[in-house]
């Protein structure tokens, strides 16, 4: 494959986006060989790959997972999101990004461009204390989070 490469179809089974391209790849066995028809350069033509495990991203992963737990998409401030929401008054944080609806973030009122700034009374100061305050917050205990939302900080809170 090549930068640039058009897949049309897997094993002869047409593909339109890349949604059908990775349900048809994800139902191959690791090791099984594939036939991928593929326009390179305004021609068509034929490779034959095999299928392989996705190489480990360990941070992508935890990233995923403590995204996951929340309920939200979360990203470090930069002055670019900090322009994009609005945000004044803050120098550290994690920006959500995103809710995930009937998620932990939905169901405590959380809101796309909130910075967190403390999970649990822990400073949320990069992704990575981000994603330590989150894999050792208990939902049975409750947690416990500071949020600056259009110049003002609050707490909220969730338990189970």
């Amino acid at each position: 494959m090549a930068s640039g490469d058009i897949i049309k179809s897997v094993d002869d089974k047409p593909v339109k986006n890349v949604n059908e391209l990775v349900r048809e790849i994800l139902k191959k066995k690791v090791g099984q060989k594939v036939k991928l028809n593929i326009i390179r350069d305004g021609k068509g033509m034929t490779l034959d790959v095999t299928s392989s495990t996705q190489p480990d991203k360990p941070e992508m992963a935890k990233e995923k997972e403590s995204e996951e737990k929340l309920g939200a998409r979360v990203q470090e401030l930069t002055p670019q999101l900090a322009n994009k929401y609005r945000i004044s008054g803050v120098k550290y944080g994690v920006v959500v990004t995103g809710i995930e609806d009937g998620g932990l973030a939905d169901e405590i009122g959380m809101q796309e461009g909130d910075v967190i700034l403390e999970i649990n009374r822990k400073k949320i100061d990069s992704m990575k204390s981000f994603d330590k305050a989150v894999k050792d917050a208990n939902l049975d205990k409750g947690i416990l989070f500071h949020i600056h939302r259009k110049g003002s900080s609050f707490y909220l809170t969730f338990k189970k």
